[in-house]
């Protein structure tokens, strides 16, 4: 369908904060938002349409240790376009496994994780993206604003659509109730170093912010090629950037000047530019540090 497609993942965190979430939606803490992620149960299906080959959505669900689970991501519209893309990520940035097509020789282009089972009790997100979105050209491209009015002008009504269930073919155990996630809580200027590396090669940071605030969030690393996608306390994917200027040369990812488009909390993915590759991207060997900082207009 899109030829040879990359099928997996892989995510960090070096410092963190540990925010515990009793419901969705739901107070993250006393004094602030929370987010507000679709909270996926097994057996119960979640329906939703991305509105762009550029966008994404992040969602959550809480399993038990030695849950062996199937996750299917399937269009729903007769005449989708839809190229589906599903990664299974940790609480604390851990790629657990991912799949583009469930069988391209059998013609089966939607997305399929199966008889996987959880390595731990609590927390996990899924990434339901597009091929589009995933691949290598569309993170070489300087994007900022992904939903652009442009890309989506030619889509017929429901051709992005689609469908998640998540089947539970055995129990581990007892499911957790609470939310759990680790992220680094950004403070505007005050610039913070992590690192990633393969076993964890995305960083999760969260910050709070107005409809209408500008900011400016980077991702600096002598090491590799930085990544950053911005999601919006539902869910949707907002912005995404790869490389600061590549004209001169500078990978360092960074979404400047983005006016934050509602009030609450956000959640930031830091990560390298290949960091869905399998086994995992090849420089993310041992620790590799990223300076992260948000700055406000």
């Amino acid at each position: 369908m899109n030829g040879l497609k990359r099928n997996a993942l892989r995510v960090s965190a070096l410092v963190t904060l540990l925010l515990i979430f009793t419901a969705l939606p739901a107070a993250a803490q006393d004094d602030g938002p929370a987010l507000e992620l679709p909270l996926l149960g097994y057996g119960e299906p979640h329906q939703a349409e991305l509105a762009s080959e550029r966008d994404a959505h992040l969602l959550a669900f809480n399993g038990a240790a030695g849950d062996t689970i199937t996750i299917t991501m399937i269009p729903t519209d007769a005449d989708s376009t839809l190229d589906p893309y599903l990664a299974l990520l940790g609480s604390a940035g851990q790629v657990y496994a991912a799949n583009d097509d469930a069988d391209v020789m059998a013609g089966e282009f939607f997305s399929l994780i199966e008889n996987y089972t959880l390595p731990e009790s609590g927390t996990y997100f899924l990434l339901a993206a597009t091929f589009a979105t995933m691949n290598s050209s569309f993170n070489t491209l300087d994007v900022e604003v992904v939903d652009d009015t442009q890309a989506s002008a030619t889509l017929e009504p429901g051709s992005l659509s689609y469908e998640i269930v998540i089947e539970r073919l055995s129990s581990g155990g007892e499911i957790p109730a609470d939310l759990i996630y680790s992220a680094l809580a950004l403070n505007a200027d005050e610039p913070v170093q992590v690192s990633i590396s393969q076993e964890q090669p995305i960083q999760y940071a969260t910050f709070e912010g107005a409809a209408g605030d500008v900011i400016t969030l980077g991702a600096e690393s002598d090491e590799i090629d930085t990544l950053i996608y911005i999601f919006d306390a539902a869910g949707q994917r907002v912005a995404a950037n790869n490389d600061r200027d590549r004209d001169n040369v500078n990978f360092d990812a960074e979404v400047s000047d983005f006016e934050l488009p509602a009030d609450g909390v956000y959640l930031a993915f830091v990560t390298a530019s290949d960091y869905f590759d399998v086994p995992g991207y090849p420089d993310l060997i041992g620790e590799n540090t990223i300076t992260i900082t948000l700055e406000t207009e």
